[in-house]
């Protein structure tokens, strides 16, 4: 009951909210490639998944039909983010200290920034 109430769950996130319910419309991608291979005998499956795919069919008629194809518009785009917790605390160093000349010297201060403090306030013009 668990593995069939889980399969449900995950079926209807994938096909809410990704592209895999465009695996439905195969069968118009099957009908599609049939009508093709009906008036021209040569047409292999991958040189029609090429024509509809990735250029131009030659065909104005059929525009309608072509969009109805699986995964010819992408209906919505989604991302999702795993963020790991990291497994050691971070600790404050000092990351930039460089000589860079002979009488300059670039170091970092564990000391507070003084604009913390500051409500943020817009540019003044004199």
């Amino acid at each position: 009951m668990k593995n069939l109430l889980s399969i449900s769950f995950i079926s209807i996130y994938l096909f809410g909210t990704t592209e895999i319910g465009q695996l439905l419309n195969i069968a118009q991608l099957l009908n599609h490639y049939k009508q093709h291979h009906d008036a021209d005998h040569r047409l292999c499956f991958a040189d029609f998944l090429v024509m509809h795919y990735c250029t131009d069919d030659g065909t104005d008629t059929d525009n309608e039909q072509d969009n109805k194809l699986p995964f010819k518009q992408i209906h919505s785009c989604n991302f999702i983010f795993y963020t790991a917790q990291a497994e050691q605390p971070l600790t404050q160093q000092c990351f930039c200290t460089e000589t860079i000349e002979k009488n300059s010297h670039f170091t970092c201060q564990d000391t507070e920034p003084v604009y913390l403090n500051i409500p943020i306030q817009p540019p003044r013009f004199s």
